[in-house]
């Protein structure tokens, strides 16, 4: 016997879409990579929670997400002294530039090299002051030179 064997079928349904059809996080955001943050993958409640802050999809969620160390840490302080509210964290529909986060992250940089975060924590009103003053500074220098 030569036992000769055709090489596997081609099935049918191995050209359709792929079954379930859910999207996923990596559809909704392309450029958040899922294996950055450790311990997520649970249920969606738990993958929606990050440093006890609820994370909707809006930019500002999107942007805490994808940070690391240091500017992980000035999301921190920004989120703990309620210069970013909760309800712009969980809020789908944030919509904020990018330039004007990395400003905020700037800021809130500049803020923890003159106090640890949980100094800040402990004085929102103090870091939200704080916080005008160099985003007024900010849109002053940005914006002054344009006036005629």
């Amino acid at each position: 016997g030569s036992g000769h064997h055709a090489g596997p079928v081609p099935s049918a349904c191995a050209a359709g879409p792929p079954l379930g059809g859910y999207p996923s996080a990596a559809a909704a955001f392309p450029e958040y990579e899922p294996l950055a943050e450790p311990g997520t993958g649970g249920t969606v409640a738990e993958s929606l929670m990050l440093d006890g802050l609820v994370l909707g999809r809006g930019h500002w969620a999107a942007a805490y997400r994808q940070s690391q160390g240091p500017r992980r840490e000035a999301f921190r302080l920004l989120c703990k002294s309620s210069i970013v509210t909760a309800r712009e964290l969980s809020d789908d529909l944030t919509v904020i530039s990018q330039e004007h986060i990395d400003e905020c992250v700037s800021i809130a940089g500049e803020m923890l090299q003159t106090w640890p975060l949980d100094m800040w924590a402990r004085q929102p009103e103090e870091a939200k002051k704080f916080f005008e003053a160099r985003l007024t500074a900010l849109y002053q220098r940005k914006f002054g030179e344009q006036k005629g």
